[in-house]
Parts: C-alpha cells; structure tokens; sequence
C-alpha cells in the first residue's frame, strides 16, 4: 500500500514504538523524522499556519482581487 508514498511524518515518543511506525511508514514510502519533546509545539504551531492561513491568505487575495476589478474565474486562476 502506498498511502502515504513521499507524505513526511514526524514521530514523538517511546523509542521501540518510533522504530516500528519508522519501518511500517517507511515501507509505504513515507519520510520519516524524528522531533524531541520539547519542540513539538513550535512544530505544531508551523503546521497550523501553514494548513490554516494559507487558506485565509487566498481568501483574502481573491477578494481584493474582485474588488480590484476581476472576474472570479480570473483571481483564481492567478491564485494558483
């Protein structure tokens, strides 16, 4: 199974656990890293504004863009 072919994973936690999802992910074609404790929160605050203001910034974009003058179709092409 490929599901998670070239998906990057990051793993926290009791080592034996880490070095079995290392191998079973890796198998899919996973990336595979390691984070230490004390850094998963930058590390989730990174995810967060990468999944969540990225959309807020596009939303925000397209709608300067229609005030600005063009068409929907138009904003979204440039936007992607």
């Amino acid at each position: 199974d490929k599901a998670f072919n070239q998906v990057d994973c990051v793993l926290e936690g009791d080592e034996p656990v880490c070095h079995w999802l290392t191998q079973v992910f890796s198998q899919s074609g996973a990336y595979i890293s390691e984070i230490k404790p004390e850094n998963k929160a930058m590390y989730h605050a990174a995810a967060c504004i990468a999944s969540n203001y990225l959309i807020t910034l596009a939303a925000c974009s397209e709608e300067l863009l229609l005030k600005a003058g063009l068409k929907p179709e138009q904003s979204r092409r440039m936007l992607v």
